[in-house]
């Protein structure tokens, strides 16, 4: 994703800066919902493997290419490499990309129940 999903809220106006005073407090929900961003691309020509890379998720998501689940990134300090040329329609056919972000706020959730469990 080209930015945070923060920045593109506060770019259309939806939140408050969350750098000045307190407005951080009235932003919390965007970490609370799960994010879709989709885009579309052209095939490119040629036969081998075409990559899509990322360079740093945060902090889960999963990816779709033509409907299908093509992966799973599950930390922002790894890259993320998937041959996407079996996913893809033939070449200069138009493709949707769609990366499914988890909300952080779930995601910590999930760890501390998991965590908890493990306790007993």
């Amino acid at each position: 994703m080209p930015k945070q999903v923060a920045e593109v809220l506060l770019q259309h106006g939806k939140i408050p800066d969350p750098r000045i005073g307190r407005n951080a407090s009235k932003c919390t929900w965007v970490w609370e919902k799960d994010w879709v961003y989709a885009t579309r691309f052209k095939t490119p020509d040629g036969k081998g493997p075409a990559f899509l890379r990322f360079m740093g998720v945060d902090t889960e998501a999963s990816v779709f290419l033509n409907g299908a689940l093509i992966g799973q990134c599950n930390n922002m300090y790894r890259r993320f490499a998937i041959d996407i040329r079996p996913y893809m329609q033939d070449s200069g056919q138009e493709n949707q990309l769609m990366l499914l972000f988890t909300g952080p706020a779930k995601v910590l959730k999930r760890i501390e129940n998991e965590h908890e469990a493990m306790q007993g």
